[in-house]
């Protein structure tokens, strides 16, 4: 699969995105280009609001079959980014990082609010 496609994708996702939210998300300076992750065949992104004060950053692990030949994101995949785009920017967290496997079902009450089980976090 071809980074560009795989970046296009994201790219055109952040735009839909931008507009709904009334804010301007860009991949983040020195991550415009997708980074291979470690010990997988997934792509890294790290998305953040331009000039925003503190920096808050989504970062998104993608999986390369889940964008096709046109460069669009797979449905499903493309939804679980956006859901995961508004509910980082919807003004009800204070959370400056947080990391989003889309290879892997959404999970429990604690992926939403940023703090893992590894964190003193509850799994339920």
């Amino acid at each position: 699969m071809s980074e560009i496609r795989m970046r296009n994708a994201i790219s055109r996702l952040l735009s839909e995105a931008s507009a709904e939210l009334g804010i301007y998300l860009q991949l983040h300076p020195g991550f415009e280009q997708p980074k291979l992750w470690a010990h997988t065949a997934n792509y890294e992104f790290r998305i953040h609001v331009r000039d925003a004060v503190p920096d808050r950053v989504l970062t998104l692990s993608v999986w390369p079959l889940d964008v096709n030949e046109l460069g669009r994101l797979d449905r499903a995949t493309a939804k679980r980014i956006r859901a995961e785009i508004l509910a980082f920017w919807d003004g009800r967290t204070a959370v400056q990082r947080r990391f989003v496997d889309t290879t892997k079902p959404a999970g429990p009450s604690w992926a939403a609010s940023g703090i893992g089980p590894w964190l003193g976090g509850s799994t339920s």
